[in-house]
């Protein structure tokens, strides 16, 4: 089996909080734990600066070339809606680079992710093919939406977000 992890979640604003640190761990335990399967490990080039430190933690756990990274034009942020074209683009483009590694599953570190910086994610914008799975954090914006979700254009990112799974 190919499992492809999307680490985003270890590259976007959230890398310094918990969604980041657990997003790493989480790898770095499948990757530990992967027996005779293939790991791929997929990383936003949008955030060069997180590239090679997240090549180092997996040294001595999976081969550099099983570390891949695709690339987008930008600004991506989902905050400012002139950037929804591109954001559109760069899904499909991060989906036919996965597609490309013929994956087996998809599991994406963090979908909700991209409102103030260049993540991306989405799931089945091409096509249906592997099954993805994503960790979901925090749902309580949809307890609390008056709270969490009264700015429109960000209940709308959170809403499409969750409504891909």
């Amino acid at each position: 089996m190919r499992l492809i992890i999307d680490l985003q979640g270890a590259q976007s604003a959230s890398r310094h909080r918990g969604i980041g640190r657990y997003s790493l761990a989480l790898a770095k335990a499948l990757v530990r734990a992967r027996a005779n399967h293939e790991v791929l490990i997929v990383l936003n080039g949008l955030f060069p600066e997180t590239i090679e430190p997240l090549r180092k933690e997996f040294d001595g756990l999976l081969a550099q070339d099983c570390v891949r990274v695709w690339y987008a034009p930008q600004p991506l942020a989902a905050q400012d809606s002139r950037n929804a074209p591109r954001r559109a683009q760069a899904e499909l483009l991060r989906e036919a680079f996965i597609a490309a590694l013929q994956p087996d599953a998809v599991w994406i570190s963090s979908l909700i992710e991209g409102w103030v910086d260049d993540a991306v994610g989405s799931t089945h914008r091409l096509c249906a093919g592997a099954p993805v799975f994503a960790t979901l954090y925090d749902l309580i914006p949809l307890l609390n939406p008056q709270h969490y979700l009264h700015d429109r254009q960000y209940a709308n990112h959170f809403h499409r977000q969750v409504q891909q799974l």
